[in-house]
C-alpha cells in the first residue's frame, strides 16, 4: 500500500476513534441516578460531571484538523449518488449518540419543566402567557380547567422553575411545545422526539448547505458529533432545536433569493427567539436595489410579528412578566457585560450629580448591546455577499456575535452559531464548546456558598481563552464581515 493510502487510513481512523469515544460518553450518561430531582446539588459528583463534559469536548477539538488533513490527503467524501463509508459512520454514530439520550435523565436542567406545563396550556386553548404556574399551583388562577390542568400534570407544575414569572417563550415555541403535548401529555420523551425530528431536519439541511458552499460533506461532523449539541439538545431538552432548522431553512432560502419563503421562516424563527429579525437585512440584500420588491415582504415579516405578538401583549407586561425579568436581570455566566455595567457606573458617577439606581445602570448597559447588535447587522449586509459561502459566513458572523455580546451566556445558546462553524471554523468560537462546559462546575461552587470565586474568577476562564483566541482570529473574521473571501479554499464535490 502507498504512503498517501496508508496516511488516508490513518486519518481515518483517527475521525472514527473520534466518533466511538463520543458514542461512549454518551450511553455513559444514562447511568446518572446520581443527578435526580430529589438529590441535593451539594451531594452531587459534579466535578466528574464538569470532567466527563469538559474531556469529551476538548476531544471534539481534534475534528477541524482530522478533517482537515483527511481532506488534504485526497479523501473523496462524495459522488453525486452516494455518501462516503467515512460519512455514513458519522451520520450513524451521531444517531445512535442522540437515540441513547431518549430516555436518559436530564443533567443539571429542567426548562423542559415550564415546557411541557406550556405545551398543556396552549394545546387547551388558554394563553400561557396570561398566568403563572405558580398562581395555578395555589390554586389561585380562578379558573377551573387550569386547575384541573395542575392536578393532571403530576410534578411538572411544582417543578418548574421561576414559577412566579409568566412565560417567557414566543409563540412558535408554544405551538412545539403543545405538539408534544398532543402527542402525549407532559412526557419528556414526547418533547425529545420531537427535539430528534427537528435535528434530523437540521442535519439534511447542513448536508445541503455544504454543497451549496461547494465544501466537503464530512465537515457535518462538525454539529453532528458535538457533544454540547447532543447533551444540550436531546438530554436538556433546549428549545433552541426548533430555532435552528427555521434559520437554516431561512439561510437556504436566501441563497436561492425566495424573498416570501425568507420572510417567512424567519419571522417563525423570531416566534422561537427574537433575535433573528437581525438577519433581515442580510437575507433580503439583493432586493435592496429594486425597493418595490421589499415592500411586500416586508410587510409580511411585520404583519406575522405583530399578529404572534398580539397575545403577548394582551396579557400584559408587568414584574411578573418573563419577558420584563429576562430582559432587566437576567445575565449568567458573562464577563463582558458585568464589565459593562461597571464602566457605566463609573461613567455616570463622573458626569452625573446623583448615581444612578442599579436598574437603570443595567437598562443603559442593555440599550447599548441592542444599539451595536443592530448596527452590526446592518454595516454587515452594506456589502452584498458575492456568493452562498460569503451569505453564510455573514451569516454566521451576525448570529456569533448576538451570543458573544448577550448578557446570558449559557452553553445552549451557543447553538445559535454553531451550525455555521463548519462554514469556517474560528478557533475562538470552537474553544467555546470545552470552555462553556464551566458553567455546570458554577453549580458546585453554589452549592458550598462559593459563588463569588466562580463569578469573579471562573467566568474569566471561559472568556480569556475565547477573546484571545478571536483576536489571532481577526483576518478571518474580517473575511466574514465583508465577505468577498473564504477562510479556506473552496472544496469542490467529487
Amino acid at each position: 500500500m502507498s504512503t498517501q493510502g496508508t496516511g488516508k487510513i490513518i486519518l481515518a481512523a483517527w475521525i472514527v476513534g473520534a466518533g466511538l469515544l463520543l458514542l461512549a460518553g454518551a450511553l455513559a450518561i444514562p447511568f446518572s441516578a446520581s443527578f435526580g430531582y430529589d438529590t441535593r446539588v451539594v451531594d452531587m459528583p459534579l466535578l466528574w460531571l464538569f470532567a466527563g463534559l469538559f474531556g469529551l469536548c476538548s476531544v471534539f477539538l481534534l475534528l477541524p484538523l482530522l478533517i482537515r488533513k483527511t481532506l488534504q490527503s485526497g479523501f473523496r467524501d462524495q459522488t453525486t449518488t452516494r455518501f462516503s463509508w467515512l460519512l455514513w459512520m458519522i451520520l450513524i454514530t451521531g444517531l445512535l449518540a442522540r437515540l441513547a439520550m431518549l430516555f436518559t435523565l436530564p443533567l443539571m436542567e429542567d426548562d423542559y419543566q415550564r415546557y411541557l406545563w406550556d405545551g398543556a396550556v396552549t394545546a387547551n386553548g388558554y394563553n400561557p402567557w396570561q398566568t403563572a404556574p405558580l398562581d395555578v399551583f395555589r390554586g389561585a388562577s380562578g379558573d377551573p380547567g387550569l386547575e384541573r390542568l395542575a392536578e393532571q400534570s403530576g410534578l411538572v407544575l411544582e417543578r418548574v422553575n421561576h414559577p412566579a414569572l409568566r412565560t417567557i417563550y414566543p409563540p412558535v415555541a408554544q405551538l412545539a411545545f403543545a405538539l408534544a403535548y398532543s402527542l402525549k401529555p407532559f412526557s419528556l420523551t414526547a418533547w425529545r422526539l420531537l427535539a430528534l425530528c427537528c435535528e434530523l431536519v437540521t442535519l439534511a439541511l447542513l448536508l445541503v448547505l455544504l454543497n451549496k458552499t461547494r465544501q466537503s460533506r464530512l465537515w457535518v461532523a462538525l454539529y453532528w458529533w458535538n457533544p454540547l449539541i447532543i447533551k444540550e439538545l436531546i438530554n436538556s431538552g433546549h428549545m433552541e432545536v426548533i430555532l435552528v432548522p427555521l434559520l437554516l431553512g431561512a439561510l437556504l432560502a436566501a441563497m436561492h433569493k425566495a424573498r416570501f419563503l425568507v420572510v417567512f421562516l424567519l419571522a417563525l424563527a423570531a416566534g422561537v427567539k427574537i433575535w433573528p429579525g437581525l438577519l433581515l437585512p442580510l437575507f433580503l440584500r439583493p432586493f435592496w436595489a429594486t425597493r418595490k420588491k421589499l415592500v411586500l415582504p416586508l410587510l409580511i415579516f411585520t404583519g406575522l410579528l405583530f399578529l404572534m405578538a398580539l397575545p403577548v401583549v394582551w396579557a400584559g407586561f408587568d414584574q411578573s412578566s418573563g419577558f420584563v425579568a429576562y430582559s432587566e436581570y437576567w445575565k449568567t455566566n458573562s464577563a463582558l457585560t458585568p464589565l459593562l455595567e461597571t464602566l457605566l457606573q463609573y461613567l455616570f458617577s463622573l458626569f452625573t450629580p446623583a448615581t444612578p439606581d442599579s436598574l437603570t445602570i443595567v437598562r443603559t448597559a442593555r440599550l447599548l448591546i441592542m444599539l451595536v447588535l443592530a448596527t452590526l447587522a446592518l454595516l454587515v449586509a452594506v456589502r452584498p455577499p458575492r456568493d452562498n459561502r460569503d451569505l453564510a459566513g455573514k451569516t454566521l458572523f451576525v448570529c456569533a456575535v448576538m451570543f458573544l455580546l448577550s448578557p446570558a451566556q449559557l452553553p445552549w445558546y451557543s447553538i445559535w452559531f454553531l451550525p455555521l462553524v463548519m462554514i469556517s471554523p474560528l478557533s475562538g468560537l470552537l474553544l467555546l464548546v470545552p470552555l462553556l462546559q464551566f458553567y455546570y462546575l458554577s453549580f458546585y461552587f453554589f452549592a458550598h456558598a462559593f459563588s463569588v470565586f466562580y463569578t469573579n474568577i471562573i467566568a474569566w476562564l471561559i472568556w480569556i481563552p475565547v477573546w484571545t483566541a478571536l483576536a489571532f482570529d481577526f483576518r478571518k473574521i474580517q473575511t466574514l464581515w465583508r465577505g468577498g473571501g473564504n477562510s479556506r479554499p473552496q472544496e469542490k464535490t467529487s
